[in-house]
């Protein structure tokens, strides 16, 4: 059985977001009190990696 394109982009950004909650939960004992000011850099890298991944995927089907 083969994957669509499609399949395997949706399971790609299916993987990209199960990644980020565990790295927030993974997380968020560290961030408990004084250490808050932690969480800012973290999601910010987080929420750059499903628009990277986006990127990515217009440069591979741009030059297709």
């Amino acid at each position: 059985m083969t994957l669509s394109d499609g399949a395997k982009l949706i399971i790609q950004f299916s993987i990209i977001s199960q990644l980020m909650i565990v790295i927030i939960v993974w997380q968020l004992p560290n961030w408990l009190g004084d250490n808050l000011a932690q969480a800012g850099p973290t999601l910010e890298v987080l929420s750059i990696l499903p628009v990277a991944m986006d990127i990515y995927h217009g440069r591979i089907s741009s030059a297709i």
